[in-house]
């Protein structure tokens, strides 16, 4: 499901004290990034994937973009969870 950016905008301002995650895996076959609204919104963290357009599917990649409180939130939980090669 594709939600176009304005309502992303929406959701963001309404929701100004919750971290809104926008999974762009898919991002590469066609829509528009949220990209440009993070320099506008602490509150968003675009997350994408080495998986589907880099066919990289098996290695199990991916990266987040955010301002820099969020990724400093997110570099102090980073080794807090575990990955399984199963």
């Amino acid at each position: 499901m594709t939600v176009p950016l304005h309502q992303i905008e929406q959701i963001l301002r309404t929701n100004p004290d919750s971290l809104v995650v926008v999974d762009e895996a898919y991002v590469d076959f066609g829509g528009k990034s949220a990209m440009p609204l993070i320099g506008k919104y602490e509150n968003l963290l675009v997350v994408r994937t080495f998986s589907k357009s880099r066919c990289l599917a098996g290695g199990r990649l991916g990266y987040a973009f955010a301002c820099p409180e969020v990724i400093a939130d997110l570099e102090k939980i980073k080794y807090s969870t575990t990955t399984s090669a199963a």
